[in-house]
């Protein structure tokens, strides 16, 4: 069976406030059919001729559609701004924190550095100390009088 049209009228208004103060409300009669072979054809069908009278519509009043249009963009172009400046205000905290890790790890590494010379520095201080009590007790005046009295003795008696 093909597609039986149903006609089947409803009134839609549409209300256009953006006309101007002068005009009244408009209102618009749409057809709205029913074809009995589907539901997305009647969709389709029904779409196209809403559109066509909107666009009727959106031709009468282009002022105002291109200001609201205006609108709508700046508004779009403040939210990609704002999404901007705070990706870009999360990546200068990003790199700031990176650079104190960096200068951190730098610090670590010279208190590093610094903490290997002194324990080096304490070692040679240490072999210095051990090295003047070993000569201390080598420095024995008692035993430095004996080596002395002994070196004498042995050339007396020549």
């Amino acid at each position: 069976m093909r597609s039986l049209l149903f006609l089947y009228k409803q009134k839609s208004t549409l209300i256009s406030d953006h006309a101007s103060a002068t005009q009244d409300r408009t209102k618009y009669d749409h057809d709205i059919k029913l074809h009995t072979d589907g539901l997305i054809k009647t969709i389709i069908k029904n779409s196209l001729e809403l559109y066509s009278d909107l666009r009727d519509d959106f031709r009468a009043n282009c002022g105002f559609n291109t200001v609201l249009i205006i609108i709508v963009f700046s508004y779009i172009g403040v939210f990609i701004g704002r999404f901007k400046l705070e990706y870009d205000k999360t990546k200068l905290e990003y790199e700031k924190g990176k650079r104190e890790e960096e200068q951190m790890n730098e610090k670590a590494k010279l208190e590093h550095e610094k903490a290997k010379r002194e324990e080096k520095q304490m070692e040679l201080d240490h072999a210095y100390k051990m090295m003047e009590l070993s000569l201390r007790e080598n420095f024995d005046p008692q035993r430095i009088k004996q080596i002395l009295s002994n070196e004498q003795t042995p050339s007396s008696s020549k």
